[in-house]
């Protein structure tokens, strides 16, 4: 049973999140994560039960046969999920038809907690999947009737690319979660977050994004610093779109300015598997890979290579919006 007197209540797209810890230190480092999530969608909202404890024992790692992450292992239990950490976390799901409780219990030794936020994404996605939305780690913004998708590895630069878009006149969706479900035979993606995910360099080629230096690392594996989009760039969001694009992003250093060339129907394809977590399991596995084909099937796609400072130069992204008919 939730604790009343502990808990706090966050909607993160779909889902409306009530968490409930007695730790501190842990509350407060989940509700951090949590409260990211700041597009609030109107009702219904499946509910979601997170309750974590502190613990003098380790759980020992199970095998994967759900999903398998480079420090977290997920196996279907009945009527659930069953996940545990390298670091001896572990957190169970028991799941019905209008509810997912979730139990997460933390070794009280663990120091690094950046290692919740594996579980917090598996809660997440796992309510996301229930209600057929697919998460995809890319950008996406929308512009005089056209919704480009934007794709690229972890460090790739859609954050700034998504940047000099919006400098430009487009809105966007975000620049690093969406999430992706078929609505009336059309693809259609969706905001949980107006956030962006920017390195303190971003300000050599846009001022306005002020001293990010001063502000805390997302994480201790980047130099990149979370900032609200409407604090910089207001009127400058969207919430959902029907996409008609994928770009994917290169960045090269021996280019001076940028170039764009169209994608075949399989790069298309193979873009877009890159930038979603597809689980072992058959049953998930097949959601996604139907969700992504069924997406890939619908667009155009371009690759866009950039130079490492060509963002100094507003000219260009001409390439890229030229090629986007």
């Amino acid at each position: 049973m939730i604790i009343q007197q502990s808990v706090r209540e966050f909607f993160c797209g779909p889902l409306r999140v009530q968490l409930a810890c007695e730790s501190q230190r842990l509350r407060e480092r989940l509700s951090v994560t949590l409260g990211m999530y700041d597009v609030r969608w109107g009702a219904p909202h499946r509910a979601i039960e997170l309750q974590v404890h502190e613990t003098d024992e380790r759980a020992p790692m199970v095998n994967s046969s759900y999903l398998r992450c480079s420090r977290m292992t997920v196996r279907r239990i009945p009527g659930g999920l069953l996940a545990t950490s390298s670091s001896g976390a572990s957190a169970t799901l028991v799941q019905s038809t209008d509810l997912d409780r979730w139990q997460l219990q933390v070794p009280s030794t663990l120091v690094d907690l950046e290692e919740l936020e594996d579980f917090l994404v598996l809660v997440l996605t796992t309510g996301w999947r229930g209600l057929d939305w697919i998460p995809l780690h890319a950008g996406a913004l929308t512009k005089a009737g056209r919704c480009i998708v934007v794709c690229a590895p972890s460090g790739g630069g859609k954050s700034t690319l998504t940047a000099a878009l919006m400098r430009a006149g487009w809105l966007t969706l975000g620049d690093d979660k969406l999430l992706l479900r078929m609505v009336d035979g059309l693809p259609r993606i969706a905001a949980v977050l107006h956030s962006l995910n920017l390195h303190p360099r971003t300000r050599d080629w846009f001022p306005e994004v002020g001293d990010l230096w001063s502000l805390p690392a997302y994480s201790a594996w980047t130099e990149k610093r979370k900032v609200s989009i409407r604090a910089i760039w207001p009127e400058s969001t969207a919430r959902e779109s029907v996409p008609t694009h994928v770009v994917l992003l290169q960045r090269r250093s021996d280019l001076g300015s940028a170039s764009a060339r169209p994608l075949d129907p399989d790069e298309i394809f193979h873009t877009l598997l890159r930038q979603t977590v597809v689980p072992t399991d058959r049953i998930e596995a097949a959601r996604s890979l139907r969700a992504v084909a069924q997406l890939a099937d619908r667009v155009q796609g371009v690759q866009f290579s950039i130079g490492e400072n060509a963002f100094r130069d507003a000219a260009c992204l001409t390439a890229l919006e030229r090629s986007l008919t």
